[in-house]
């Protein structure tokens, strides 16, 4: 089996909120032996500092951009690499990265601003999905800094692939609390990226999101319930794209990024009749509970039952 038949599809939606000032960004590509999805999300507090040498844009809008090309350079240069281990795959992603942030440094340094000790020159987040044909399965890694993040989705239901850089925090809790990040990447290099390897033989799709994405729906539940439902009311591919967009856009108060790919589905088709099932277990379990009660104690009880399944990879 080549890849091509293990690989249906790839898309990207994305929005600003202000017309040539959204701070994230992406990269999603393909290829005949792998394909990538990756999204970016500019710090705006971190990265609040204006460039005058970047048409006074700020360091949030520089680092999603800068690193956003930076992946690009690194997929296409290692796109044949298969990668002996994560740190073979980080080091090299690294060194790639820091190359893009030292076209910025020289305008960090120049610029005669004061800076805070909260500020950071190029700030942003980073969630990176690579699928690679390994024989008749899929090996995905999956790199992150930050809270954008990447999910996985199979008959199984929703599962977060990441775990976000925010203390003390769940998917749950983070929606209601806005912690603190303590891991971006930025210019100085004092990042840490974070690697996870799966390997991949059924039905599955991959999501990679800024949190403009997720952050404004009241639960994980629903957040996965709009996942499905855009797909299954969707007449093609297409189609499917501009809902779930609609759907974002809709709720959102943030930029975002999602970027989206299918594997070993063999079609649009059959990618939805494998998630039916799912939309109708989450509604009779979850969503039908939630419509009847919104107190907290409810959605407490109800994130502890599907938390189990959601944080199966964590």
């Amino acid at each position: 089996m080549n890849f091509k038949e293990q690989f249906d599809q790839l898309f990207l939606i994305t929005e600003e909120m202000i017309s040539g000032h959204g701070e994230d960004s992406f990269f999603c590509a393909q290829n005949n032996h792998s394909a990538i999805v990756s999204v970016f999300d500019g710090c705006g507090g971190l990265g609040s500092m204006t460039y005058p040498g970047f048409q006074g844009h700020s360091g949030a809008y520089i680092a999603s951009r800068v690193v956003s090309g930076a992946v690009h350079d690194w997929y296409h240069d290692t796109q044949k690499v298969q990668w002996r281990n994560a740190d073979q795959l980080l080091n090299s992603l690294h060194a790639c990265i820091m190359e893009g942030y030292a076209v910025c440094t020289p305008y960090a340094e120049n610029n005669a601003r004061i800076r805070g000790s909260m500020v950071r020159d190029f700030p942003t987040t980073a969630a990176i999905a690579l699928a690679q044909k390994h024989g008749n399965t899929v090996t995905l890694h999956v790199i992150w800094a930050g809270d954008s993040r990447v999910y996985l989705m199979d008959a199984d239901g929703l599962a977060q692939l990441t775990e976000d850089d925010v203390a003390g925090q769940n998917a749950l809790s983070n929606l209601s609390s806005d912690g603190a990040l303590t891991n971006v990447l930025s210019s100085d290099g004092k990042f840490d990226l974070h690697y996870k390897r799966l390997e991949i033989s059924r039905p599955t799709t991959i999501f990679a999101a800024t949190d403009g994405c997720f952050g404004y729906i009241p639960t994980p539940m629903e957040f996965e319930a709009m996942l499905l439902r855009t797909l299954l009311e969707a007449s093609n591919p297409i189609d499917h794209q501009n809902r779930l967009k609609e759907e974002i856009h809709a709720v959102t108060g943030d930029d975002f990024a999602l970027g989206h790919m299918g594997l070993f589905y063999g079609s649009f088709a059959r990618m939805q009749q494998s998630l039916l099932p799912r939309l109708e277990a989450l509604d009779r379990l979850f969503l039908q509970p939630l419509q009847r009660d919104r107190s907290d104690h409810t959605i407490q009880q109800l994130w502890n039952q599907y938390r189990q399944n959601y944080e199966r990879f964590l």
